[in-house]
């Protein structure tokens, strides 16, 4: 497809999102093309717009058939990678359906007692919600592992690499993101990657880090 196609499917699958069940199933990927679209695209047509690429550019998507989640006008490969904070699953969930489970420990428990107990309800939900709002200190630590991660890989074409993260833990800021940037420099190289882009999912805005 072109990547006008592509931003045409994009701006499809957000009016087929549109609503709480319908965005609530999303983030719960209850479909394999809502993890494709969160996970991968948006990030994607966020960086192949920063590049200027001409919308009659051809772009191929891996969709885990590939080993790798772009090929864009038969020359630039793109790596997606997410950065995520400890139990991000759980609490996404939780969010969007409105329920949690949690292990709580038991004080000071008899011999026979387990020493664990589950918590459900709306007081699971607050706790794993707590969680969350302290989700923002995991930050750039994440994004650091995620590109080391990929260093690992050792790939043996050039590719560029793409990592995601949502605006919650950056608050939206691009001061906070700079801050991360200076860190993430510090921190770890570009490596053998193209570039380095940091993404805010929310925004769909590029941070480059590397390039």
């Amino acid at each position: 497809m072109t990547t006008t196609e592509f931003e045409q499917m994009l701006i499809d699958a957000a009016q087929k999102r549109m609503g709480i069940r319908p965005y609530c199933d999303y983030l719960q990927h209850k479909d394999r093309s809502d993890k494709y679209l969160r996970e991968e695209y948006i990030a994607i047509h966020a960086v192949v717009r920063y590049q200027r690429y001409a919308g009659g550019e051809e772009i191929e998507l891996g969709d885990e058939k590939q080993g790798w989640d772009a090929w864009i006008a038969g020359r630039e490969i793109f790596e997606v990678a997410q950065a995520l904070p400890e139990g991000e699953y759980e609490i996404r969930r939780a969010i969007a359906s409105g329920s949690a489970s949690l292990m709580l420990p038991v004080h000071s428990p008899n011999p026979d007692e387990p020493v664990e107990l589950p918590l459900t309800g709306p007081l699971a939900v607050s706790l794993l919600q707590a969680q969350h709002a302290r989700d923002h200190h995991q930050f750039p630590t994440a994004i650091i592992t995620a590109i080391e991660k990929k260093h690992r890989k050792k790939y043996a074409d050039t590719r560029t690499l793409i990592v995601v993260f949502d605006g919650d833990y950056s608050f939206e800021d691009d001061q906070t993101i700079a801050k991360w940037i200076e860190e993430i420099h510090r921190q770890t190289t570009r490596g053998t990657f193209k570039a380095i882009y940091l993404v805010e999912r929310d925004r769909a805005k590029v941070f480059p880090v590397f390039e």
